[in-house]
């Protein structure tokens, strides 16, 4: 290691050899300050291959004080990780008092059978549409990869209130997907996990093997009855809500 000369030289990038990524888990602990700065060492010229948001990365899992020496500028710091002069952190959350009935809902979809991916990948423009045409009360989208092997998407949405919800599940072209796919999953499985601000959640696994989420660890048991619709598992009997999709009785037939 080389000490640095200038510490406003910015950082130039060029091929390195693979070795080089190698360098951050031979740094001694005893190279680091207190206070997390590098002793006015500058990483070796095998490590500046690496990208600018990669040297950003090192500089927040590391915390390498390396400030403008590296970035060439403490703005970079506080704009993409938060980080101030005096090297505090920046602390969010936000405020949901517009939002009493909101509802967030994680769904997925997992193939059980090597002809489920070919129903899996017809879904997918399915779900890229919900997010695209936001329907009343939807107030975001988001798209998740549960894994790979086995092949297992989903989203998780934010509602204004589960009428809303409610309402686009059973509606076109949500209510004709979800008729056909419980008379034929076609080799995959499907869930969704339902949370309430206001008090009280839901969940309904259909052919999915494993056991995640609320499913790992509460007892589990037949949804009939009480527990068919998500309107009755989730506590809101006071009113009767719409008709499920699919009867009961049509159902376990």
């Amino acid at each position: 290691m080389q000490r640095i000369a200038n510490p406003c030289t910015p950082v130039r990038f060029r091929v390195a050899p693979p070795s080089s990524l190698h360098f951050l888990a031979n740094v001694p602990v005893k190279s680091f300050s207190r206070f997390g700065a590098f002793r006015g060492y500058e990483a070796p010229s095998t490590l500046i291959a690496l990208h600018e948001s990669q040297l950003a990365d090192w500089y927040l899992l590391t915390g390498v004080g390396l400030k403008s020496r590296i970035f060439n500028s403490k703005k970079f710091a506080s704009q993409h990780y938060g980080f101030t002069r005096t090297g505090t952190m920046k602390r969010y959350t936000v405020d949901l008092s517009q939002y009493p009935e909101l509802v967030v809902i994680y769904l997925g979809m997992r193939v059980n059978m090597f002809r489920g991916v070919k129903t899996l990948l017809g879904f997918g423009p399915k779900i890229a549409a919900v997010g695209k045409e936001k329907p009343d009360g939807l107030l975001a989208h988001e798209n998740i990869v549960y894994s790979i092997f086995p092949l297992h998407i989903g989203m998780r949405q934010y509602w204004r209130d589960f009428e809303s919800l409610e309402k686009w599940a059973r509606s076109e072209p949500h209510r004709k997907w979800w008729r056909d796919f419980l008379k034929d999953s076609k080799g995959t499985g499907f869930w969704h996990e339902t949370y309430l601000k206001s008090g009280g959640m839901e969940a309904v696994y259909v052919d999915v093997p494993d056991r995640f989420g609320l499913r790992a660890f509460a007892p589990e048991v037949e949804a009939r009855g009480s527990m068919f619709s998500a309107r009755q598992r989730s506590g809101r009997t006071s009113e009767p809500g719409p008709a499920p999709v699919v009867a009961e009785d049509e159902f376990y037939q």
